[in-house]
């Protein structure tokens, strides 16, 4: 579908006022003579301007002029998988399917609103049904993949994963060249680049596999973003890092970091490194070093409470930091702002929380790293603060949303990823609140022990915790 070119300004104008049908009109369209296909015009373009709440009621306002809009009921599956109102999205779904049955798209989306609802065994049913639809779709593959590695079926999982890379979102992740790819065996000779190929939590979560790479291949190279150069220069194993593709030395061979796991068949049992592998460099440890008279019997903790908000699925995983004003009252504890940027609308509450905006003084991740080795805790949502914290080894708390990624399984408050996060997860869709407050108790709990006992040691997850 195509959609009218929109004066901004005014569709912008029109939802603050509540008014839809003026954003209608500044939108070009007649929802007198075109109703239905007004209204889900407008639906997919605020949509795809992450306007999902406003979106919402323009598919539905258009499907009631006409019920049989079967990808009008699957966009609105999406979209009411996305502000957690599961039951809707099953049932907006399971008519987009009955409609069309025969379309893997339509399944796809039905498949993950099953899957978020809880209802795993359906949602693979789904699945298989689009991949034997269309079996070259690597969309259905990867969600597949997802569901899989979720529920802890790695080997089916990793082999489902590799479909990541024929997905639109991968496409030019990686250069072309004339290398084979790399199948795992050893290379005693010849020179393998290793291409960061995902984002900076994945680079950093699977970067412990590097040695194991080089034990095979000793001349490794690592192609890497700037940001995360200085402190992967550290990691065993990589004769060098590049930051740019022409500085890349010839080569027989390539691979994508993120498929090390399929390649070295990794278990939830045989995940290397979970104690951390990653450490701060000695530049950057100096930079952060804590000045005398710091705040003696404090707890230090940081936090981070927002992603990247161009992720697909920031808006289930981000919050603003007026959300984590419980925590903002504790005695004894002296917060760090972990968070760069700091987004604007939050910059007025830091002085509850007696933080300071770091972001111009982070300038790499081995100056984050090297400020979180001086925290007792960090205190993050699912971002790639929370990976290198679990990288370093030092105490994280997560909190995750509902369904959280792939990575962190369906339930458990400890990760076999990593052996110094605790894992806090929803009570219910979208339920930040207790979240919040679970981990508000844990830490008012943690201040009212007596440190007798290493703060380290009374921050260590433990599996019998119920979250």
């Amino acid at each position: 579908m195509t959609i009218p070119a929109i004066p901004q300004d005014d569709l912008a104008g029109a939802i603050a006022a509540g008014l839809l049908e003026a954003a209608i009109a500044a939108a070009g369209l007649d929802p007198v003579a075109a109703p239905a296909q007004g209204w889900r015009q407008l639906g997919l373009f605020l949509a795809r301007t992450n306007r999902a709440t406003l979106a919402i009621p323009c598919f539905q306002h258009s499907l009631s002029f006409d019920p049989n809009q079967a990808a009008c009921l699957s966009a609105l599956c999406v979209l009411l998988m996305r502000t957690h109102r599961l039951a809707e999205a099953v049932r907006a779904g399971e008519q987009a399917v009955a409609l069309q049955p025969n379309d893997p798209a339509f399944l796809d989306n039905l498949a993950l609103a099953l899957a978020d609802a809880g209802r795993v065994d359906e949602a693979r049913i789904c699945l298989i049904r689009a991949i034997g639809l269309a079996p070259d779709r690597a969309e259905s593959h990867l969600s597949l993949a997802q569901l899989l590695l979720s529920i802890g079926e790695m080997q089916p999982g990793w082999l489902e994963y590799e479909w990541r890379n024929r997905t639109e979102m991968a496409r030019n992740t990686v250069p072309e060249t004339s290398a084979a790819s790399w199948n795992g065996m050893r290379m005693p000779h010849g020179r393998l680049i290793v291409i960061c190929d995902q984002g900076y939590g994945d680079t950093l979560q699977f970067a412990r596999y590097l040695p194991h790479v080089a034990a095979l291949c000793p001349d490794l190279h690592l192609c890497v973003s700037p940001p995360l150069k200085t402190l992967l220069d550290r990691v065993p194993g990589p004769v060098a890092l590049h930051t740019r593709w022409e500085d890349v030395p010839p080569h027989a061979a390539v691979v994508r970091l993120s498929s090390l796991p399929f390649l070295f068949r990794t278990e939830l049992d045989t995940i290397p490194s979970a104690a951390g592998y990653l450490r701060a460099g000695d530049a950057a440890r100096a930079r952060w070093a804590m000045p005398a008279g710091g705040p003696a019997g404090r707890l230090r903790v940081g936090l981070v409470w927002a992603g990247r908000d161009t992720h697909p699925n920031d808006m289930r995983r981000s919050i603003p930091l007026s959300a984590l004003l419980p925590l903002a009252d504790q005695t004894g504890v002296c917060f760090v702002c972990l968070q760069r940027p700091v987004p604007a609308a939050d910059q007025g509450l830091l002085d509850r929380f007696g933080m300071e905006d770091l972001s111009a003084r982070l300038e790499s991740f081995d100056d984050t790293a090297a400020l979180i080795e001086t925290l007792d805790l960090v205190i993050a949502v699912d971002t790639s603060t929370a990976h290198l914290a679990g990288a370093l080894g030092r105490p994280c708390w997560l909190m995750l949303g509902h369904p959280p990624d792939w990575r962190w399984l369906l339930s458990g408050s400890t990760t076999p990823w990593y052996d110094s996060i605790t894992l806090f997860r929803q009570p219910a869709p979208g339920d930040w609140a207790g979240t919040i407050g679970a981990v508000a108790a844990r830490l008012t709990a943690l201040l009212a022990t007596p440190l007798t006992t290493p703060v380290a040691t009374l921050l260590a997850p433990t599996a019998t915790d119920e979250r």
